[in-house]
């Protein structure tokens, strides 16, 4: 992977670079360096390869985030920032004491995202790649409006629940309603999808966790970014601009 990632950057020198100062050089040298010894070439790599393809059906995107201060990112055309021009520190992308993974922020126009998910899919494989879930918790409005159809309250009083204040008379029943509401707050409620993120796995993604079936017809995790990070697991957010989307019309 990472002797792949040297060619594509000395590749993409002419581009970037039609005559590269001995500074270009040295810090291509610094990140490749510190991308080897933290193991993150097949991130790069994968990121490049997404990009390629939004190229090759010349759909518009921007790479953005602390994913422009790399000049590995730049010369892998991944974004459209010169590091070295504006003086970008590297280190606030990665460094050698950032123990999660680096992270590219990629906006497609809201017309071509579609594509590009189903892209990754194919690319990569449903068995290795998932949509990444998200967990809603318990509100305030939400868990009173739960209990209160648990205890059999009317709408009307579980909206007046709601609003109470205070120094505000509450029956029995509003009373245990509002005690409990305040041990299940922030608890789990349900499982969503995350708004952008995409996992992909050199294992399978049943080797760790099951997977469900969302109307987005892709398999997605049941577990949130979080614990993605602690298992070591790239996330690629691939998120949707209407601006794009009206710059390609």
């Amino acid at each position: 992977d990472l002797r792949l990632l040297r060619k594509l950057c000395e590749d993409g020198l002419p581009y970037r670079y039609p005559q590269p100062t001995p500074d270009v050089h040295r810090r291509l040298e610094k990140e490749l360096d510190i991308i080897g010894q933290m193991n993150f070439a097949s991130y790069f790599l994968i990121n490049w390869d997404i990009v390629r393809y939004a190229q090759h059906k010349n759909y518009y995107y921007i790479g953005r985030g602390s994913g422009a201060n790399s000049i590995v990112a730049y010369l892998l055309r991944i974004t459209d920032v010169d590091p070295i021009e504006l003086d970008l520190y590297f280190e606030r992308f990665i460094n050698l004491y950032r123990n999660n993974a680096p992270d590219f922020d990629m906006d497609f126009s809201w017309t071509d995202r579609d594509d590009i998910t189903r892209y990754i899919f194919e690319r990569f494989g449903s068995h290795r790649t998932a949509l990444l879930g998200a967990y809603n918790t318990f509100q305030h409005d939400a868990v009173i409006r739960e209990l209160g159809k648990v205890f059999g309250l009317p709408a009307g009083e579980i909206d007046r629940l709601q609003r109470v204040g205070p120094n505000d008379r509450v029956d029995e029943i509003g009373q245990l309603v509002l005690r409990y509401s305040k041990r299940i707050h922030g608890f789990p409620s349900h499982l969503s999808i995350h708004s952008s993120g995409i996992l992909i796995s050199e294992q399978p993604i049943s080797v760790y966790s099951a997977t469900i079936m969302p109307p987005k017809g892709y398999p997605t995790t049941q577990f949130s970014m979080l614990e993605a990070e602690d298992i070591g697991l790239f996330k690629f957010d691939i998120l949707s601009q209407r601006g794009l989307g009206k710059i390609k019309d």
